[in-house]
Formats: structure tokens, C-alpha cells, sequence
């Protein structure tokens, strides 16, 4: 992500207004002079039995939802675009009948070519998340563009910037990822006029149930620093030609999502740049994805990138609206 041309943010409630995310997609905007576009999913069901014994049809139904959304969106977009001393914004505005919500995100943002997708997080803790299928968990396994998940309110003010890469290629990450981590992290912190701080995470302790009583004991004792040493010299070749210096590189010694949630809160990060891999089955189960856990452990905003040649699970097609048949009549 070298360069942000259109930012797409999704609308979930027109009538609340300006939230988080279509604040922070403006003051992006903005910084980059991208065109802003305003998305809204209209998931309301249609009933039809409304409709059995009235004059009005399921398109007039439908028309006057569009044409009210439109309106919301409207004043979303004005007051987005115009703020007293700053730059104005592009702004266009989108509602489609589409769902469920997040895959009609990954639809438009498909169809709009985003180069970076915002939304709002979800208030609470993601329980169950299989289940309730949140948004912002769902857009993180399946959203191919460069997604920015919103938690705080606060507009950025020269934020920090913290990239979380993997040069060791832990868990079958492309070698490539770090590469689009570090690139997307920069763009948004210059854009931002920020700091940029890289962190690459390691452990040197052995899982409990491998058997270090056969090792040799000098290379058991040795294990640690040898493991530091070879995770230094990665991560520093990784970041050879990055303007990122020695006080702002962290090499913590600790598991991916305990570590990076740590620094996070050690740096006060504003903004967490990270990969993330969709998996399923098995492996899935085994693996987990370090991104997902750490939905639920840091404040911050997160950025999700995706790694290269990512596929989408979610179909092209827009599902349209969701129209619920009339009940029967009950014979008494």
C-alpha cells in the first residue's frame, strides 16, 4: 500500500451520524487526497405480509428505505467534507441492498478497488464469534484490501505507528507480508506525520513437552542467545533500507499475540500494523491467527494486511434485500 487513491468506510447506522471511523477515513482522506467513500449495507428485512393488504408494493417499500438511508448518508458525507481551516474531501456515497453486512463490504470494496477499507470495532468482547459472526471478525478473516479497524474516538495527532512483522515466517506466512506490513505502516505514518516503531516477536524457550533431557547440555544452555542472536540478524535485514532506527526496532522474546499486545501497551501505540492469514479445519483450530486473538487484548486501531494473492471466500454477487414471506392466515 504505497499509495491510498480511494478509502472506502462503512456506514452501519446512517442515523447516528459521524462515528469513529468516518472521522478518522476523513482525516486519511484528507492526508493522502484520496476520494472518500461512503458505504452503507442496508440489512433491514423486508416483510411482505406489510404489503399483502396495503396499497403500497415491495419496490415503493424498498425506494423509500433507499431514499431515506441516502438522505443520512448525505449529511454524513457534509459533514465530513467541509471543516472550518482544513482541506475539503472528495466524497462520494453508496447504499446497496446486500447482506450480511460484511460480506457486502468485501463486495464493494471489490467493486470500488479500495486501497484501504475502514470500520467501526465492535464495543464488546467478540464471545462466540463463530456464532454471532461480528463484522469486524469476519471483514479481519476475509477482507482482501488493507482493513483499519476502529477502537478509539480520538482523531490521530501524529500517532505512532507499530508494525508487527514475522521475518522468521512463523505459521506459513508469506515472506512477502512483512514487506506489504511495512509498506503500509510507513505510508500511513508519513501521511499522518507520525513515528514509526517495528516489532518482531520470538521465543527462545522450548515447548514443555520437548525432551531437553536428551540434548546435548551445552547446546541446551546455549539454546537462548543462540535463538536472540538469529532473530536479531532476521529482523535486521528486514528492516535494512527502512527508515526505522535502533530505539524504535523491539525484538521481544515472547509469543506473537502476548508480546505484540505488550509493546502495544508499553508504547502506547495508536495504531497496530499487522498480517493476518484466514484459515479453516484443522489447521485453523491448531494454528489460530495472532490477529483475532488480539482483537479482544489491545485498544488501539488495528490495520489488517492481507498477504499476497489472498482469495476472498465471500461471492461476488450481491445477495440483495432480504425479503421475509407473508405468514399464512390461521384457520381457526
Amino acid at each position: 500500500m504505497n499509495c491510498i487513491r480511494r478509502i472506502l468506510v462503512s456506514v452501519k447506522d446512517p442515523a447516528q451520524g459521524v462515528t469513529p471511523a468516518a472521522s478518522k477515513a476523513a482525516q486519511l482522506a484528507r492526508a493522502t487526497g484520496a476520494t472518500l467513500e461512503l458505504f452503507h449495507a442496508i440489512t433491514t428485512p423486508v416483510y411482505l405480509d406489510n404489503y399483502t393488504y396495503s396499497d403500497w408494493t415491495l419496490t415503493d417499500a424498498k425506494r423509500d428505505v433507499m431514499k431515506r438511508r441516502t438522505e443520512q448518508m448525505q449529511r454524513i458525507a457534509h459533514d465530513l467534507e467541509v471543516r472550518p481551516g482544513q482541506k475539503c474531501v472528495r466524497t462520494l456515497i453508496t447504499a446497496a441492498w446486500d447482506w450480511p453486512a460484511y460480506a457486502a463490504i468485501v463486495r464493494q470494496a471489490a467493486a470500488s478497488r479500495a486501497d484501504l477499507v475502514l470500520v467501526d470495532r465492535h464495543a464488546g468482547r467478540h464471545l462466540a464469534r463463530t456464532l454471532m459472526r461480528y463484522a469486524d471478525w469476519e471483514l479481519l478473516r476475509l477482507c482482501p484490501a488493507p482493513l483499519l479497524l476502529v477502537g478509539k474516538d480520538s482523531l490521530y495527532t501524529r500517532p505512532l505507528t507499530l508494525a508487527a512483522v514475522d521475518p522468521a515466517h512463523y505459521w506459513d506466512k508469506s515472506a512477502r507480508l512483512d514487506e506489504r506490513i511495512l509498506d503500509a505502516a510507513t505510508t500511513v505514518s508519513t501521511a499522518l506525520r507520525g513515528t514509526l516503531h517495528a516489532l518482531h516477536t520470538f521465543e527462545s524457550t522450548l515447548p514443555v513437552s520437548y525432551p531437553t533431557d536428551v540434548m546435548y547440555p551445552k547446546l541446551s544452555r546455549d539454546l537462548a542467545p543462540r535463538l536472540r542472536t538469529a532473530a536479531s540478524k532476521r529482523f535486521s535485514r528486514l528492516l535494512r533500507g527502512r527508515r526505522i532506527g535502533q530505539a524504535r526496532q523491539h525484538l521481544i522474546d515472547a509469543p506473537p499475540a502476548l508480546g505484540i499486545a505488550q509493546a502495544a501497551r508499553k508504547l502506547h501505540a495508536d495504531l497496530l500494523v499487522m498480517g493476518a492469514v484466514s484459515r479453516s479445519g484443522l489447521k485453523g483450530l491448531l494454528i489460530g491467527n495472532t490477529a483475532e486473538i488480539l482483537l479482544d487484548r489491545v485498544t488501539c486501531d488495528l490495520l489488517i494486511i492481507k498477504p499476497p494473492r489472498f482469495k476472498t471466500r465471500v461471492a461476488r454477487i450481491q445477495t440483495g434485500a432480504r425479503i421475509v414471506p407473508a405468514l399464512p392466515p390461521v384457520m381457526a
